[in-house]
């Protein structure tokens, strides 16, 4: 087999058996061809070590077929999950990932998609810590094409559909799972096992008014509905927006409390908690109810498995990079809302 760099279309065209017309479509992302065929011959060329000649090819189309995404950081298990989907969908579209890492920090974002402007990155894949008008404003002006995930920004020249769950007209396309619905689902299903006492544990929420909250703000509004809908007291609801430690948990939860849910915003409080409370000696489910939030894979690895609301990432990445590629023809996709589910896991009874 010759080296990569001398394999040409022609030798990619033989070797899959189709036309060098049908390799320049699937390599370039034109249409006219089947998706299975496109995914046959992406996965020969990577085979065989070709390499498309960028240069050649953005002159041509006017794109470089890279693609920025813009995340947290890479410590949330769930970032780096959505970064392998991501880049796994982009690659079969024919496209390349340059990731940005933000460390939840503004400024530090601002630069991120800055430095993915000047190199002239064909859209963008952002989960933002940022809103309002004079970040829109900006985004706008950049004339990249932008999908976010994770944080919605709702168009506020538009106004609020909804102003309990803040659905409305976005200013930029989203995909994603429905937080308020997600949570309130979730609870309402933890309700019904007998739980009457709830203790939700959102960190996040001591940046409120800070920046971008949209997921955690609807978690917790979602979380509130659910537990108005049961009629319970309001003082059996309990918010817990800082940093978790041993002795705030002690203070909060001093025994076992089997009437008790602990529901986290995240999995990755929900694991910290399931460690502090089995040094306690707790055995969950029966002297405390545990529920996460993002089905994590290295859930599967934990025992007892928390209980926790799934987020389709798989679908939420190709969703994504699909979306972004239509903003990029010019078109402009609608936002979308995934399926969400609770799974029960063995932290509640």
């Amino acid at each position: 087999m010759k080296d990569g760099k001398n394999v040409t279309s022609l030798d990619l065209a033989l070797a899959c058996g189709v036309s060098q017309g049908t390799v320049d479509r699937a390599l370039n992302d034109r249409p006219g061809i089947k998706p299975e065929t496109k995914r046959r011959i992406l996965e020969q060329a990577e085979v065989m070590g070709f390499r498309l000649n960028l240069s050649a090819s953005s002159l041509a189309t006017g794109r470089n077929r890279l693609i920025g995404l813009v995340l947290f950081d890479l410590e949330n298990r769930f970032f780096a999950q959505m970064a392998n989907c991501v880049t796994r969908s982009a690659r079969q579209a024919g496209y390349h990932v340059q990731l940005m890492l933000t460390g939840k920090d503004p400024i530090e974002e601002q630069y991120c998609l800055d430095q993915l402007a000047g190199r002239r990155v064909d859209g963008v894949i952002l989960c933002t810590v940022q809103k309002g008008e004079a970040f829109v404003r900006r985004l706008r002006e950049a004339r990249i094409p932008v999908v976010l995930t994770g944080n919605r920004i709702p168009d506020e020249t538009i106004g609020q559909t909804d102003p309990e769950r803040s659905i409305g007209k976005d200013a930029f396309p989203f995909v994603g799972i429905d937080d308020f619905r997600a949570m309130h689902d979730a609870i309402c299903e933890v309700l019904a096992r007998g739980y009457r006492r709830l203790v939700f544990l959102a960190p996040s929420l001591s940046r409120a008014g800070k920046g971008n909250l949209y997921a955690q703000e609807q978690r917790l509004a979602g979380a509130r509905s659910a537990f108005s809908e049961f009629g319970l007291p309001a003082g059996s609801f309990r918010l817990l927006d800082r940093k978790p430690s041993e002795k705030l948990m002690n203070a909060c939860i001093p025994g076992p409390e089997p009437d008790t849910v602990l529901v986290c915003s995240s999995d990755l409080y929900a694991l910290d908690m399931l460690h502090l409370f089995t040094k306690r000696g707790f055995q969950l489910p029966r002297d405390l109810g545990l529920l996460g939030f993002d089905n994590l894979d290295i859930l599967r690895y934990v025992s007892p498995r928390p209980a926790t609301v799934d987020i389709p990432m798989n679908d939420l990445g190709d969703a994504a990079v699909r979306m972004l590629l239509e903003s990029i023809g010019g078109r402009t996709p609608e936002s979308l809302y995934l399926p969400h589910a609770m799974i029960p896991g063995e932290t509640l009874r």
